[in-house]
């Protein structure tokens, strides 16, 4: 049975082709998943308000 044709990476304006399943390239992964830890997912309450805030909140 033939194979899945490859296709193009989604990262805009790369020529590159990728395999079965992925979405970039090898060059764009990497830059592809940090933009995602980075944008989409949730804050950690302890990394955005500090001690200083918690005291306020409390009163």
């Amino acid at each position: 049975m033939p194979r899945k044709l490859r296709r193009p990476c989604r990262h805009p304006g790369c020529p590159n082709l990728c395999e079965d399943g992925e979405q970039y390239c090898e060059k764009h992964r990497k830059e592809a998943e940090r933009q995602y830890k980075h944008f989409t997912r949730g804050y950690s309450a302890g990394k955005r308000y500090g001690r200083q805030w918690k005291k306020i909140r409390d009163r």
